[in-house]
């Protein structure tokens, strides 16, 4: 089994997100298997971030995630800019239209597009540990509830 994050699904697959890309395992006997639905409705409800075309977001190290194909080759990647406090926090998601967001323990939200663009920064660089979780839901709307913020809801201009 290689390292790397790892999902359930309901059928009792286990998705690992990590150096050779998407990798599966059946929970019931632990090994591996060559093949697993990855169909964006599989890959959403196991909560596996990715683009909606075949490729996955992942953490790279405590400052960078990247985004990389089934196998696991880099497509790109992306660095927290200079002078933010904490390490990227408790995982990524993507949202329908296959951007990702992601935060930092100093209660930072990012949001990139599948091109790794800034989308926006929501920056609160606390020097403290905050915990910050983060959800979207079928509209695109983005909320975050973050300790001493209470909850966000950022939303597309057109909502």
């Amino acid at each position: 089994m290689q390292p790397g994050r790892k999902y359930v699904s309901d059928d009792g697959m286990v998705y690992i997100v990590g150096e050779k890309g998407l990798s599966f395992l059946h929970a019931s006997d632990g090994k591996d298997r060559a093949e697993a639905p990855v169909d964006a409705d599989t890959l959403n409800k196991a909560g596996i971030p990715h683009d909606r075309a075949g490729n996955f977001y992942t953490e790279h190290d405590e400052f960078t995630i990247w985004k990389v194909d089934r196998t696991g080759k880099k497509i790109w990647s992306y660095s927290r800019p200079e002078g933010q406090t904490g390490v990227i926090g408790f995982g990524l998601i993507s949202d329908r239209q296959g951007n990702v967001i992601f935060t930092d323990t100093g209660g930072s939200i990012f949001s990139l597009d599948s091109n790794g663009k800034e989308r926006f920064i929501v920056l609160r660089n606390d020097e403290g540990l905050v915990f910050t979780r983060i959800w979207t839901d079928p509209d695109g709307v983005l909320y975050a509830s973050a300790d001493g913020m209470g909850i966000l809801a950022i939303a597309p201009k057109d909502k």
